[in-house]
């Protein structure tokens, strides 16, 4: 498991405990790419800094997995989750429905506003698998990478020049959007609810977003 945190003491310690909780022990907490990196254009917005440095720490994260991690794939998460109880116990099925779907991208949290509930595209031994539209699934709350996706994403978006190419250069259109990709549902997280937004919609968004699936499952 491979966790953004962005120097955040509060939510890494929560995290850290969630992750005992239902059993995860073989995480690496990243810190996140500072407002102040020379990749991000101080001229910009705060709002696109803040996309920005949120982007290029997704893609530090999956190029350390490259680096230091040899697991055919990869598991993110940002510092902000509720997680299935039995994340442990429900994972490994997962994966072997990942596989077999030849899967490149598989969101395991994400931010809908409502539930899911028409027939699948593919039905797992606990899961529903979904192909998902563009205009009503975002997020990085936590995804699955195969190693090959991982690298093709690296190679594409962390060259120095990606961010005034790809607009938005944004995880929510980039790591989420492209390749063979599915979602799961019910999700094994969920954004924890505790989040602020200065803007109104994106904060009635993320709520409707958590209550509406937080009892889809038992997260903790």
């Amino acid at each position: 498991m491979h966790c953004l945190n962005y120097n955040n003491p509060v939510r890494q310690e929560s995290m850290t405990a969630r992750f005992a909780v239902v059993g995860i022990t073989d995480f690496t907490m990243y810190s996140g790419v500072p407002l102040s990196d020379p990749r991000i254009n101080p001229s910009d917005s705060p709002n696109v800094q803040r996309c920005h440095s949120c982007m290029h720490g997704h893609l530090e994260m999956i190029q350390n997995f490259l680096n230091n991690d040899s697991s055919k794939y990869g598991i993110f998460c940002e510092d902000d989750i509720l997680i299935d109880a039995d994340f442990m116990n429900r994972i490994n099925p997962v994966i072997a429905d990942f596989a077999k779907q030849n899967l490149d991208v598989l969101l395991l949290g994400y931010l809908v506003t409502r539930a899911i509930t028409h027939h699948p595209e593919y039905q797992g031994e606990l899961y529903r698998y979904y192909d998902y539209e563009m205009e009503y699934i975002w997020g990085t709350q936590m995804y699955m990478l195969s190693r090959a996706q991982a690298r093709r994403i690296v190679d594409k978006y962390a060259c120095p020049e990606a961010s005034t190419i790809y607009n938005p250069f944004s995880a929510d259109w980039t790591i989420t959007k492209e390749g063979n990709r599915h979602i799961l549902y019910p999700m094994l997280a969920i954004e924890d609810g505790k989040s602020t937004y200065e803007d109104e919609g994106q904060a009635h968004f993320h709520a409707l977003s958590h209550s509406v699936h937080v009892n889809s499952s038992t997260y903790v």
